[in-house]
């Protein structure tokens, strides 16, 4: 799993306002992280983290908020 490459396409989502679909793909990549061995996870969530920084940046906050809350209460 690359935390770049996923975090890119989060962004690109939330860019594109494709909340649900980012939202599902979060849930998705959460359920696969837990299964990682910690370091690994640490590494992904680190990189994947980072990437949704660049959206908040751009002045997308609300938007990440929305959509990292909606996909932890799936």
């Amino acid at each position: 799993m690359n935390g770049k490459a996923e975090g890119e396409s989060v962004v690109n989502l939330i860019i594109a306002y494709n909340f649900k679909e980012a939202e599902e793909k979060i849930s998705g990549l959460a359920e696969q992280v837990k299964k990682l061995p910690k370091v690994e996870g640490d590494a992904f969530i680190k990189e994947f983290s980072t990437e949704l920084e660049t959206a908040v940046e751009i002045g997308m906050q609300e938007e990440v908020i929305r959509v990292l809350t909606r996909a932890l209460f799936r």
